[in-house]
């Protein structure tokens, strides 16, 4: 082996493995991305949509034109999506837990106070995290459905009419 080689097969390998870097790094990073968009699903008559964990299901009546993104290897995570696309909903289900902390660490914020307001069963509570955003809690005994929504106050109203129509249990 000459020394005019040796620097090529190094720079060669060097290549090789920078190469398979970009593409495990944009593996990891944007497939998923792109998968959970991908199935991503309109709907085209009223229906419902479950979310699920270990002992717990909740069922969400959708009406037509709402889409419905589960999230990637975890059905206890959904993301909702009005008809006009203004309003983005990110529920995830739990079971056992306290609801405050658990719309806390959905909402990634600091939130004081909630409000608390009786549901039908349930108990709803909610707040504001900034003029955009109001995250809270469906409870129905120990299951916890946390959400995020994201909007404008002119959506409030048809927020909680899709919280209120929520049903826990199999």
């Amino acid at each position: 082996m000459s020394r005019r080689t040796a620097p090529r097969r190094i720079w060669g390998v060097a290549i090789g493995i920078a190469v398979l870097a970009v593409v495990t790094v944009v593996g990891i990073a944007v497939v998923p991305q792109v998968w959970s968009s991908a199935r991503g699903e309109s709907v085209e008559s009223d229906t419902s949509v479950t979310v699920t964990t270990a002992g717990a299901t909740a069922q969400i009546p959708l009406t037509a034109s709402w889409s419905y993104r589960p999230a990637l290897w975890d059905p206890s995570r959904m993301t909702l999506r009005s008809p006009d696309g203004l309003m983005s909903i990110d529920l995830q289900l739990t079971s056992d837990v306290d609801p405050a902390e658990a719309a806390r660490t959905a909402a990634n914020a600091p939130i004081d106070a909630f409000d608390t307001e009786p549901v039908g069963t349930m108990t709803l509570l909610h707040a504001r995290s900034d003029d955009d955003t109001i995250v809270g809690a469906l409870t129905d005994g120990a299951d916890v459905l946390t959400f995020v929504s994201t909007s404008t106050t002119a959506y409030d109203a048809e927020l909680a009419a899709l919280l209120a129509s929520i049903r826990f249990g199999a």
